[in-house]
């Protein structure tokens, strides 16, 4: 049934991982030929900020399409209800590409800042939702497996 507290668990993980699309994970100053440059990390490319103008600086090819498999991965968690030990695999599954994605946006950030010699700054909303994902994806699975007991119980007293 979709009424219960893990789909709405993952329906926040899935507006997060939605989110992740349009926020900065990091950022980056730089001083560049004396100007300084602000660099936007966001999963989908690293925006450049000079004189007040935009521009798509670089990409790294394998956030986006890890972060489209983890949006779309989510929305088939929330209709596996059905199935509650499959679904525990999947959100279990998912999970690990989370966790990939957390420690690959790690090392492209460090990697980024140290060949531009500054300290990338965390603090950005971004930077937060890779996390919202991750405990909701727990509390998922806690609510999933609270389930099956409460199944399992039923058929035992039948």
């Amino acid at each position: 049934m979709l009424q219960r507290i893990q789909t709405v668990y993952l329906t926040i993980a899935f507006i997060a991982s939605v989110l992740l699309f349009f926020f900065p994970v990091a950022k980056i100053l730089s001083m560049a030929g004396g100007k300084l440059v602000e660099y936007h990390f966001r999963l989908t490319g690293i925006m450049k900020m000079e004189d007040d103008s935009l521009s798509l600086y670089a990409y790294q090819p394998i956030l986006l399409p890890l972060l489209i498999i983890i949006t779309i991965s989510l929305i088939i968690a929330i209709f596996m209800y059905k199935n509650r030990t499959k679904q525990v695999r999947f959100v279990a599954f998912v999970f690990l590409f989370v966790a990939a994605l957390i420690g690959l946006t790690f090392y492209f950030v460090d990697k980024f800042g140290t060949l531009h010699n500054t300290n990338p700054n965390y603090k950005q909303f971004g930077f937060l939702l890779p996390i919202i994902i991750v405990i909701m994806l727990v509390l998922t699975n806690k609510a999933i497996k609270k389930d099956e007991m409460k199944v399992r119980q039923s058929e035992r007293l039948r």
